[in-house]
Formats: structure tokens, C-alpha cells, sequence
């Protein structure tokens, strides 16, 4: 025993000091993020993923399979997306312990250790103890580093601690042990291999050839295996590898992003002093790839200190930090000035800028970040709450775990089963609802560079041509602003516009072109706008990227065909309409219980992104606070109505502009507070009558708003309407008797009815309440935005 304890105390103090302070930060950030859980601020998309794929291969035996990305994923297995084998070594603690705790402090314990191989890598690489600690505490408050640390659970996320360790073994000279931790480096995603293929080109140029070659010829072999594994699994991920390295996905996108991409590696650098350039081989080359890959990305969030991806990055950028340093060691003041103002830099803006401190960023910069990511908030446990929480448990707690269920995208984390979707998937929790092709408007008038002169284009042009069904008009010569009228209704088959436009200010709503059907102009911030006026539609609007600037020649062109629309900005198309079928419901039929969140504004996919349609066999058995359960029966439910808030309200809801008969259909709809709040974002009230069934049906448009393959049945959707109504009754608990004022706050042109006590009174009286409770009861007809709110407002005296 005395000789086990004597060996313990001869290791470093400081490497006990950052094995501690490792293990007691991951501990308090996994609490923070466990009580963020608590409070329905996990999703789907990626805790829930991990949750169910880990809870299937541990009770089920299943190859990670989760119903999440079923609908590009036939197989359901995780490792048909990515190739993540260290899974399995993350299921033994999760299974002993099957909550996501476990996750959250096991990759939190990975993240932080990293710093204690930091600073062993420090000290053998001649360091001094001083400026080895500095740099390890550095690393600590690197903000990059909180985006892996707080959003959800990722495995690559591990990932740092496995190229530090590994570097350190190489620094020692031990191929067996840097060889035996290269393997679950390589676990953690197929990405790894090539993270680790130019970490060992860059111990190849520093010369250290034995285990340049065996990293690099590891991670090759490994990285065609992970491949053939994946397609294997997913031959359909294959499409999404050639989107992401496409020339349209990349040269659409860098353009106008190049500014967030660059300010995110400036600050990356910047906050590391720039010291990983002078060191080009670790600081630079080794993470090249994902410098690549995040620049040419489409996807915003590659370059975000909120995400997790700054896992590819961080371990080489402190390990070239390292080796620059090391090049100084005997020029111990300089060192320790170095060090020291490192130190002082990363720790002062992560209190200044950082989560864990006054969260500043959140105002001063633009960059993506996670659904309801607010780090003015993050860390503030105490102050976290969900409203309706409680009803989300207890509406939980009615489903039975051999039912199957649909829940949204918050919730989904906290029921993870095997039979479990957030999902729309055909055959399995439903079928899609389509409009029919979109048909665009007879055209009557035409106005060039002017609307009924208003908004007249303020600028010059030239060579204007204008091409329809193919008759051509002659605007070569135009000066002046044109109408062009009409004989006879004319429906288009192809409508050609070309100009040459030189706008004079863009800070003015401007007309390019003009007509019954569509309209092109310049929007007040310059940049070019495009209405299209569909038949029994709804406008479409969309706004270009690009931002055109004051005095410079533009040639624009606007093509338009049966099938599509395409607007082009000096031969770069910068606008496309598909005009196919655009899915626009869902009807629910396949699964045991439905449970919605009608108070919600989180991001919910595709619960939330677009509306739900119930079979008529699902009946309303419980609801309250916002939160509705719905359940499939062979006959009709008669029991009780549950009330999962007793203190709170119940919503009927109607597919008619008169808040009667029985609930058919079901929608998002703005929780009902007694103090004002901030309305949710939620998608139109749409009546759908369903008029045939279809075979065969190729869902062109789908993968754009519900994210699935063509299936062999569809629905068709005719009489579409816009209007529902809602029945609202509730209690009121009055503390105080007095007087109190109404005030209402609901989307127009709806309207509504507010009765309390069977008295109707009208949004801004002043009522006169008792102590006591109060019945109100709210009738809301013409519904177009299902937005929502109320307040009683005591007056003074």
C-alpha cells in the first residue's frame, strides 16, 4: 500500500491539479447541460439520436438503428451515416447507467483531459512547468472549445483527446502506444482519417518517418473500409458525399459567406495570438481539410464557436502553439510573456465574450448557433425553466412503451425507443399531402421598370429584351417607362426578360419589371427580390444573396417555364423555382399516439414545419398547457378528457371558421399566458379536403419540405382554405379585487370573443374581478397565423 501511495505522489502536481479540475468542470458543465435537458432543450437532432441508437443496441441488439433519418437512412443504423465504432466503448457506461448524464460527462471528461496532455506535450517538448500550465489553462478557456462542451452529445467530439495523447506517445517515441490510441481516434467518424492522413504528413515533413507512415497508411486503409461500411449500409449517402463536394454547392455559397467563414478562423487564430502559423506543419496543414470543407461548406454552422465541429481543430492548433513555443524555450522571459498573455487573452474574452461569462458575443456577432442557444442564459441554471414542462412529463407518462409514438423534436430525447419517430415516413407514420402542380397566373399587363408609376428603377439601362411564348417585343431602344397591355389572356409557356441595369441608389424599393403574375425589382437594401403570383397559392418570395451596388452595369436575365423559374445575375443563377408539387401536410394514420407542443417556437423540423392531419380514428384524450395527446382507437373515445394542468386551459381546435363540432385537425397553436409574451414561430392554419388517393406518385419538390423519397401513395389536396378556429376556455386565479384591463394581441384579420364568467367584454375594457377564480372561455374564428396572447392587467386605484 505504502509503495502504491509513494508512486502516486511522485506524479506531477500539475497533471494531478488538471486530472481534477478536468474531471470537476466536466461534472458542473454536464449538470448544466442536464438541466437544460430537463427543461426540453435537447433535440432530435443529435442527443436523441445517440440516445435511441445506444438504447437499441443495448436492450435490442441493433447496429445503433434509430428512426430519425429513416427517411435517407433506410437501414436506421448510425454507421450509415457516419462510421463512429467507438460507440461501443461509450455503451458500457451508458448502459450501466442509461441516462444522458452519462453521455454528457463521459465526452465533457474527454474534451477537458485533453489540457493535462497538453501539458505534458508542454513539458516534453522542453518547456517549463509555468508556461506548459498556462498554455493547458489556455486551452480551458478557448471559446471555440464550448461549442463541443455544451451542444448535445457528439462522439468525434472525443476526438482531441486522442490526437493530443497520440502526439505525446510520438514525442516519447513509442509506436505501440501511439498506435493502439490511433485506432479509437479513427473510431470516432470516418472524418477522422482524414484529420489524422495530414497530421501524419505533417510528421512526415518533421521528420518523424515511422510514424508518419503508420498513421497514414491506418488511416487510408480505415477510411475505404468506413466507406464501404457506410454505402454498405446507406448506398444513398454516397448522393449526399457528391452534394457536399459539388461546384454548385460550393461556389453558390462561398461568395457570399466569405466574410463570416473568415472572421470565424480569424478569431480561431487571433485568439491563440497567431502563434499555430509559425509552427505551419501542426498549425495549419494538419487541419486543412477541415479548413477546406468549412470554407466551401453551404453549411454556416462548420464555421460557429456554437457547434461542435471546432473538435476537428483545436488539439493541432495547441500542439503547434507548442511546438512554436518550443522553438524559444531558452529565451525564458520571452516565454513566459508569450504564455502569460495567451493565458490572459483566452480567459478575459471568455468571461467577457464566452458562455460561461456575460455571454457578449451573442450581441456582437451574427454567427449560427443551436435552437434557442442563448448564452446570456446558458449557464444560468437556476433562472432555466419550460413553462410547461410538467405537462410534458405527464403527457409522457400516459404512453405505454410498447405503443409507438410521434412527438417533436424537443421531446423526442426524452422517449427514445425503438418504436419511437420524430420522423414523417411514408408507410410508417403517415402519408404526405401535395398540392398539385403550381400554375401560374394568366398573364394581362406588363410593366417595364415601373409598377403604375410607382416605385419607378432608378438607374440606366439597355439591350432590354422581353420574349413571351415566343413572340418577341422590341425594347432595344427603351428610354422611357413601359406598359404593355394585353389583347387577350395569355398563358405562359416561356417568358424571357433580359436587361442591362446600372441602378443609381439601392437604398430605394425599386420596379425592374412588373406584371399580374410575377414581379422582379430591387428590395431597400439592394438586394433583387422575386414575387411569383401563383393560382390559389399563396405569394412566393424570394430574395437573392447578392447585393447590387450603386453605379456598376448588371445583366439580368428571368426565364420562365412550365416547370421552372430561373433568374440569373450576370450569367450566375441566383434565384430558382421549381414549379412541381409541393408537400404542404402530413396526415398521421400508422402510429399509436401523437403528442404535439403547441406552445413551442423551437426549431422542430418537420413536426412544426409543417401541418398535421389526423386520421379520423385518432381521438383528443389528453391536454393542457399547451400540450395535446392524441391516440389511434377502433371506435370512439369516450372517456374523460385528461387534464394535464389542472390550473391551466384546453384548446379545441376546428377545421371551419365557426369553433364548433369535434376537433378534426390539429395545429401549432401560441400558449395561452395571463402576461404578455413573445408569439412562437408557427406555420399557416391550412384546411385540407382530401379529394383521391394516388399511385405511384413522384413527390418532386418533397425532399425540400419533407424529406422524403417518392412512395408508392400519396394524396392529392383540392378546396384548399385557409381559415380554422379555436375554442379556448380556462381559469383565472384573482388575487386582488379591483379593476382590470384586457389587453389581446392575436394575428389579423382573425377575430375573437372573450367571455369571463359568461360575460363578454372586449379586449382593451376595464373589468371589475372579485378575489377569487373566474371561468374565461375565448372564441377565435378566420385563423391564418395561429399567434395568441392575453393579459389581465391589474390597474391603480
Amino acid at each position: 500500500m505504502v509503495s502504491r501511495m509513494g508512486c502516486f505522489s511522485n506524479i506531477d502536481k500539475s497533471i494531478q491539479f488538471f486530472a481534477f479540475l478536468s474531471i470537476i468542470l466536466a461534472a458542473y458543465i454536464s449538470l448544466v447541460q442536464l438541466r437544460y435537458h430537463e427543461n426540453f432543450f435537447t433535440f432530435a437532432w443529435d442527443l436523441g439520436i445517440f440516445l435511441q441508437s445506444l438504447d437499441t443496441f443495448i436492450n435490442y441488439g441493433k447496429l445503433f438503428y434509430n428512426t430519425v433519418e429513416l427517411t435517407f437512412n433506410p437501414s436506421g443504423s448510425y454507421f450509415g451515416i457516419h462510421f463512429s465504432p467507438i460507440l461501443f466503448l461509450f455503451a458500457i457506461p451508458y448502459a450501466i447507467f442509461p441516462h444522458p448524464f452519462t453521455l454528457f460527462f463521459t465526452k465533457n471528461v474527454m474534451v477537458y483531459l485533453t489540457s493535462t496532455i497538453l501539458y505534458m506535450i508542454g513539458r516534453k517538448s522542453g518547456l517549463s512547468k509555468l508556461s506548459s500550465v498556462m498554455v493547458a489553462l489556455s486551452y480551458i478557456f478557448f471559446i471555440p472549445l464550448y461549442g463541443p462542451l455544451t451542444f448535445d452529445f457528439h462522439p468525434y467530439t472525443s476526438l482531441p483527446f486522442f490526437i493530443s495523447l497520440i502526439h505525446y506517445f510520438v514525442l516519447q517515441d513509442n509506436v505501440k502506444k501511439s498506435f493502439m490510441i490511433l485506432l479509437p481516434g479513427l473510431a470516432t467518424v470516418e472524418f477522422a482519417s482524414i484529420i489524422f492522413i495530414f497530421y501524419g504528413i505533417s510528421l512526415l515533413l518533421k521528420n518523424r518517418r515511422s510514424f508518419a507512415k503508420l498513421i497514414i497508411l491506418t488511416s487510408v486503409t480505415w477510411l475505404l473500409i468506413s466507406m464501404i461500411i457506410i454505402i454498405s449500409l446507406n448506398p444513398t449517402q454516397l448522393n449526399y458525399y457528391f452534394s457536399m463536394i459539388s461546384y454548385t454547392n460550393t461556389v453558390r455559397h462561398i461568395g457570399g459567406e466569405l466574410l463570416y467563414k473568415a472572421s470565424y478562423f480569424f478569431i480561431c487564430y487571433g485568439l491563440l495570438l497567431f502563434l499555430p502559423v509559425t509552427s505551419p506543419y501542426y498549425g495549419i496543414l494538419s487541419i486543412l481539410p477541415w479548413i477546406l470543407i468549412a470554407s466551401l461548406s453551404y453549411h454556416l454552422p462548420y464555421c460557429s464557436p456554437y457547434f461542435q465541429y471546432a473538435s476537428f481543430i483545436t488539439s493541432q492548433l495547441f500542439i503547434a502553439i507548442i511546438d512554436s513555443l518550443s522553438k524559444i524555450r531558452k529565451r525564458t522571459t520571452l516565454l513566459v510573456m508569450i504564455s502569460v498573455n495567451l493565458l490572459i487573452v483566452n480567459s478575459t474574452l471568455a468571461i467577457i465574450l464566452g458562455p460561461i461569462g456575460l455571454g457578449l458575443m451573442d450581441y456582437m456577432s451574427s454567427y449560427d448557433r443551436p435552437a434557442s442557444y442563448e448564452t446570456t442564459i446558458r449557464y444560468d441554471i437556476y433562472n432555466v425553466d419550460t413553462p410547461n414542462k410538467y405537462a410534458i412529463y405527464n403527457a409522457l407518462n400516459l404512453v405505454l412503451s410498447n405503443y409507438s409514438i410521434l412527438v417533436p423534436n424537443h421531446i423526442f430525447p426524452h422517449i427514445v425507443r425503438d418504436n419511437s419517430y420524430v420522423s414523417f415516413l411514408p408507410k410508417v407514420t403517415g402519408w404526405p399531402i401535395i398540392y398539385e402542380d403550381l400554375q401560374l397566373q394568366k398573364l394581362t399587363e406588363i410593366h417595364l421598370f415601373s409598377l403604375h408609376s410607382k416605385q419607378p428603377f432608378l438607374g440606366d439601362r439597355r439591350d432590354t429584351r422581353l420574349i413571351i411564348n415566343g413572340q418577341s417585343f422590341d425594347l432595344k431602344m427603351i428610354e422611357n417607362n413601359s406598359t404593355i397591355y394585353l389583347r387577350k389572356f395569355i398563358k405562359l409557356d416561356r417568358f424571357l426578360f433580359e436587361s442591362r441595369i446600372k441602378p443609381v441608389l439601392t437604398n430605394i424599393s425599386q420596379v425592374i419589371l412588373a406584371t399580374n403574375a410575377f414581379q422582379l425589382g430591387l428590395a431597400t437594401n439592394g438586394h433583387i427580390i422575386f414575387i411569383l403570383y401563383p393560382q390559389r397559392r399563396e405569394p412566393i418570395v424570394e430574395f437573392s444573396e447578392v447585393r447590387l451596388e450603386q453605379n456598376k452595369w448588371y445583366f439580368i436575365s428571368l426565364k420562365i417555364n412550365r416547370n421552372e423559374v430561373k433568374l440569373s445575375l450576370d450569367g450566375k443563377e441566383i434565384i430558382k423555382i421549381k414549379n412541381h408539387n409541393l408537400v404542404v401536410a402530413w396526415l398521421v394514420d400508422n402510429v399509436d399516439y401523437v403528442l404535439l407542443d403547441s406552445s413551442t417556437s423551437l426549431w422542430n423540423f418537420r413536426i412544426g414545419t409543417l401541418l398535421i392531419i389526423l386520421d379520423k380514428r385518432y381521438q383528443l384524450v389528453a391536454a393542457g398547457d399547451g400540450i395535446m395527446v392524441f391516440k389511434k382507437t377502433d371506435s370512439p373515445y369516450s372517456g374523460d378528457l385528461i387534464n394535464l394542468t389542472e390550473p391551466k386551459y384546453l384548446a379545441y381546435i376546428y377545421a371551419s371558421d365557426e369553433p364548433s363540432g369535434e376537433p378534426v385537425m390539429t395545429m401549432p397553436l401560441s400558449k395561452l399566458y395571463w402576461k404578455p409574451i413573445y408569439g412562437p414561430i408557427s406555420p399557416y392554419c391550412i384546411n385540407v379536403t382530401l379529394v383521391k388517393r394516388l399511385g405511384d406518385v413522384q413527390l418532386t419538390g418533397a425532399e425540400d419540405f419533407a424529406f422524403v423519397y417518392p412512395s408508392e401513395q400519396a394524396y392529392s389536396a383540392d378546396n384548399i382554405t385557409i381559415h380554422c378556429s379555436a375554442r379556448i376556455r380556462g381559469k383565472i386565479n384573482i388575487s386582488e379585487s379591483g379593476y382590470y384591463r384586457i389587453k389581446t394581441t392575436y394575428e389579423i384579420p382573425s377575430t375573437i370573443e372573450i367571455y369571463v364568467d359568461n360575460i363578454q367584454v372586449c379586449s382593451g375594457e376595464d373589468v371589475y374581478l372579485e378575489l377569487g377564480e373566474h371561468e374565461v372561455e375565448i372564441l377565435w374564428r378566420k385563423i391564418r397565423r395561429p399567434i395568441f396572447n392575453i393579459e389581465f392587467k391589474k390597474l391603480k386605484e
